[in-house]
């Protein structure tokens, strides 16, 4: 959540991430930013262990179907 904060989001950008919901009404400009910079923070995490756990997490639920 910091990393996310340094990049700009505030605490509606969190809880519209988080609400799938809202997440699908939102504009693509939005949601298209939203991702990037998701993934982006995980990229930037220097523990290599725990950035794979992260992106596996993020990525779960698009090859699980």
């Amino acid at each position: 959540a910091a990393d996310l904060a340094k990049r700009g989001w505030s605490q509606a950008d969190m809880q519209l991430f988080s609400d799938e919901r809202a997440l699908a009404r939102a504009g693509p400009e939005k949601v298209c930013q939203l991702v990037h910079d998701w993934f982006a923070a995980q990229l930037d995490v220097k523990d290599p262990d725990m950035q794979l756990r992260l992106l596996v997490a993020s990525l779960k639920p698009v090859v699980a179907g």
